[in-house]
C-alpha cells in the first residue's frame, strides 16, 4: 500500500475459524480441524527486504528520494524474527 506517508507491505490472512499462535506458530482450528503453520512475521518481512532491496535499485525510485527504512519491534523478551532471547 502506497500513502504519503509511505510505503507498506500488508499480509492479509483471511481464513475462518479460530487462531491461536506465538512467535513461532499459528494454529487455525476450523470445524474441529486444526492445522499449524509457522509465524508469517517472518516470511513476511523477507519479503518487505526484498521489495526494499528492489526498490533501491529502482531510478525512478531515486529520483523521487523516496527512502523505505523498515523497522520491525520484535515483542518483549524475542528478537526481530520472533525467536526467544537468550539472556546470559
Amino acid at each position: 500500500m502506497l500513502s504519503p506517508a509511505g510505503l507498506f507491505l500488508v499480509e492479509i490472512k483471511s481464513r475462518p475459524g479460530v487462531l491461536r499462535g506465538d512467535a513461532h506458530s499459528w494454529t487455525w482450528t476450523t470445524d474441529g480441524r486444526s492445522s499449524t503453520y509457522d509465524n508469517p512475521l517472518i516470511l513476511a518481512n523477507r519479503k518487505a527486504k526484498r521489495l526494499a532491496s528492489l526498490l533501491r535499485r529502482q531510478p525512478a525510485i531515486a529520483k523521487a528520494k523516496i527512502r523505505l527504512h523498515l523497522e520491525l519491534r520484535p515483542r518483549q523478551g524475542h528478537d526481530q524474527q520472533g525467536q526467544p532471547v537468550r539472556r546470559h
